[in-house]
């Protein structure tokens, strides 16, 4: 019973409101429909008997005129950079959307862990390791002492986090 009014309730949300566009863009090939650029010429000639064009481009008839002929070209129209900018942030928007969705999923199916690591590389040990690969390029490019260059940059929860990963291995 839970499980239906939780789906009920996530489906309620998301009717009629603006998040099914969003979750939605990542598929779509453009996000809005690309106007486009539409020519329609429609030419009408009744000849009955022979055609013929003179020198200075003049049709004539024999026996009078009759053609029909439609022509139809459609383009595509460039896209103003106001619009791009939109679709790559609702494309971004929706990817968030189903990162989300997918980050839940896992944690109440039992692979948490898959999601806990992600983020722990993401914010945790990942943003340590970047703090420590700016210091040593640091040392190289301006040959500065590599204690100092990553006691520069490095911040106080980078060094914490420095600390236990030196403990847990037994590193001096």
């Amino acid at each position: 019973m839970i499980k239906i009014i939780s789906i009920l309730l996530i489906c309620f949300c998301l009717t009629g409101c603006s998040a099914l566009k969003i979750i939605s863009a990542p598929f779509k090939p453009t996000v809005s429909s690309v106007p486009k650029q539409i020519e329609k010429n429609k030419q009408i000639l009744k000849c009955k008997g022979e055609i013929s064009i003179n020198e200075d481009g003049t049709l004539s008839c024999t026996e009078g005129f009759y053609s029909n002929g439609k022509m139809y070209s459609e383009k595509q129209r460039k896209l103003t950079f106001r619009e791009k900018v939109g679709q790559f942030i609702s494309k971004g928007a929706g990817y968030l959307v189903w990162g989300a969705i997918l980050a839940c999923v896992l944690t109440f199916t039992g692979f948490g862990w898959i999601v806990s690591g992600f983020f722990n590389i993401l914010f945790g040990t990942g943003k340590v390791l970047r703090q420590v690969i700016k210091g040593i390029q640091r040392s190289r490019k301006e040959k500065v002492d590599l204690n100092i260059a990553l006691e520069s940059s490095t911040d106080e929860a980078t060094k914490k986090e420095i600390q236990k990963i030196k403990q847990s291995n037994n590193i001096k």
